[in-house]
């Protein structure tokens, strides 16, 4: 049985991932989520689809996709909505 996965990429914090293994029933599971500072997350999984050709399961495919906060998954993933707005851009701070 193939395996199929897709990992989101969270437009509003670009370093923010999840790889997500999705099932028959239209359904998924996150196998692993991250951002890159904290979590190396494309080392994490890189390491993941490596331990499936260890494994010898070669018949899986990825799709890549990258979302924000207006799709439905985005909530569902918990990725981080950052806000740029007044908090980073004071012109009053010298």
């Amino acid at each position: 049985m193939k395996l199929n996965f897709i990992i989101y990429t969270n437009e509003e914090f670009e370093e923010e991932k999840a790889l997500v293994k999705l099932e028959e029933d239209n359904n998924f599971t996150v196998v692993v989520k991250g951002d890159y500072y904290h979590d190396k997350i494309d080392q994490l999984i890189e390491g993941f689809l490596m331990g499936l050709k260890f494994t010898r399961e070669n018949d899986y495919e990825i799709e890549n996709k990258v979302i924000n906060h207006k799709d439905t998954l985005f909530q569902e993933l918990d990725f981080n909505q950052e806000d740029y707005d007044d908090e980073f851009y004071d012109d009053d701070e010298d």
